[in-house]
């Protein structure tokens, strides 16, 4: 009995997977990637959810509004937790102008390692 169980959770898909031919697509959208096995697509598929479900809770941990999960609550998350920061040029925190300038101020007026000496 437990064995035609498992047989039946096997064959039947999940409603909440994502769709394994985006992922196939996504997954040979790289260039390193040359043959993707269709052993590994449900694996991957499964780890991205896993991976979405600890985006969006470590976004919620971080929202100040709990009803709603907004940008600056993807960004903050993506900011603050180590683990996500390999997103942040793709979820940069959204900034004022006016902070954007002072950065780019402070930026030109301190001089770093890969600007040249100043000739005298």
């Amino acid at each position: 009995m437990i064995g035609q169980h498992m047989d039946e959770a096997k064959s039947k898909p999940r409603d909440d997977c994502l769709p394994l031919s985006k992922i196939r697509t996504i997954m040979k959208s790289s260039p390193d990637i040359e043959l993707v096995s269709q052993e590994s697509l449900p694996i991957v598929c499964r780890a991205t959810e896993m991976f979405i479900q600890h985006f969006i809770t470590q976004a919620y941990v971080h929202s100040k509004d709990k009803k709603c999960i907004g940008y600056g609550d993807i960004a903050v998350a993506v900011e603050n937790e180590e683990n996500l920061h390999f997103l942040s040029d793709i979820l940069p925190r959204k900034r004022l102008a006016g902070e954007c300038i002072d950065m780019s101020k402070k930026k030109s007026s301190s001089p770093t390692k890969s600007d040249p000496e100043p000739q005298r």
